[in-house]
């Protein structure tokens, strides 16, 4: 019997190592692991409503205020009263996280290069138009359950 490949196991496997990795390099900068994305996020969309930020970045409402709140508690992140939705909040990096993004940067572009260290150039764009569609396709199948 033939042994089928599975792209969740690989999906596993490199999820499971690049926590490793990001909790190494993150462990002197007060963010756990995971809320790295959630500062690059804020990096792009400074003042993101906290509901858009989720959904943004595809993450359940929960998952994302635990993420916001240990980020605040370390004075990374500032939520602010939505001016025209007394229910929202927006969401804005303080100076500190400001600060702390050419690290958080060059970390992710770190985990980036060992993971494309023994491709060709070429293969590059071919391996994030690879993952685009998976993500696009993983995405869509959630619309259809």
């Amino acid at each position: 019997m033939k042994t089928q490949e599975s792209i969740g196991s690989y999906i596993s496997c490199i999820y499971r190592h690049a926590q490793i990795f990001f909790e190494k390099e993150l462990a002197d900068f007060d963010i756990s692991r995971g809320g790295h994305v959630f500062l690059l996020a804020l990096a792009r969309n400074d003042g993101i409503r906290q509901e858009e930020l989720s959904q943004h970045l595809k993450i359940d409402k929960a998952t994302t205020a635990r993420a916001v709140k240990k980020l605040m508690e370390a004075g990374i992140v500032a939520r602010v009263p939505d001016e025209n939705d007394g229910r929202a909040f927006r969401l804005y990096l303080t100076e500190k996280g400001r600060r702390l993004l050419p690290e958080i940067r060059r970390i992710s572009q770190k985990w980036t290069g060992l993971l494309l260290r023994d491709f060709e150039e070429q293969e590059h764009a071919e391996v994030f138009r690879i993952l685009r569609r998976l993500s696009e396709n993983a995405a869509a199948s959630r619309d259809s359950l």
